[in-house]
């Protein structure tokens, strides 16, 4: 299987939109409309842009993919495209930490992994691979590519923020913990059910 991996830039853009448009949750249409633009939010953007929607008789969907073009061009919505034949079969969300609004669904853990350290680190906050390529080796040369670039780029480090799990959950955005054990992350600190795992670069 031949994967190339791309980093997101605004002239990957529909590339990026036609995946979460048709790709990415096929299996779960009730996500389908993420456009991965959760952790580039606060609470009052959200709010914003739910009192917009109910004004202009318009969607979520569609206000999240408007959004997401918007911080794709800004530099703010960066990641990895992984192709399969020119198709896009996989998607890394990463970016410098201090990008990201936030980094959980919950706020207590979200504040959590901000106030760990945020010094030169490259943050991984999401991988959405197409159901049919799961468990094939994407997200982990996704994950390649991301510690190569921030080691390029000159980052301290690489960190996720997995959940510990008992059985597979297809909401497991973050990726399982096996996945970064297994490219060289080491446990870093716990709270809860979530770790962040870390990556000396």
């Amino acid at each position: 299987m031949n994967i190339i991996i791309k980093a997101l830039t605004p002239d990957l853009a529909p590339d990026y939109l036609d995946f979460f448009d048709h790709s990415a949750f096929s299996d779960h249409q009730e996500w389908a409309g993420c456009y991965c633009t959760h952790f580039h939010m606060d609470n009052v953007l959200e709010q914003k842009i739910r009192e917009n929607v109910n004004t202009s008789g318009g969607t979520i969907d569609d206000a999240l993919r408007e959004l997401s073009t918007n911080l794709i061009n800004k530099n703010i919505l960066c990641g990895y495209l992984a192709y399969l034949n020119g198709i896009v079969v996989g998607w890394c969300n990463s970016n410098r930490k201090t990008a990201y609004s936030r980094f959980d669904f919950n706020t207590d853990d979200s504040e959590f992994i901000r106030n760990f350290s945020n010094n030169l680190i490259k943050s991984v906050t999401c991988f959405t691979i197409a159901p049919e390529f799961r468990g094939v080796g994407i997200a982990t040369a996704l994950l390649k590519r991301v510690c190569e670039d921030a080691k390029a780029d000159a980052y301290d480090v690489v960190e996720a923020y997995p959940r510990l799990r008992d059985r597979w959950d297809p909401f497991d955005h973050n990726g399982p913990i096996r996945l970064y054990e297994k490219s060289g992350f080491k446990r870093a600190v716990q709270q809860g059910n979530i770790v962040i795992m870390r990556k000396v670069l």
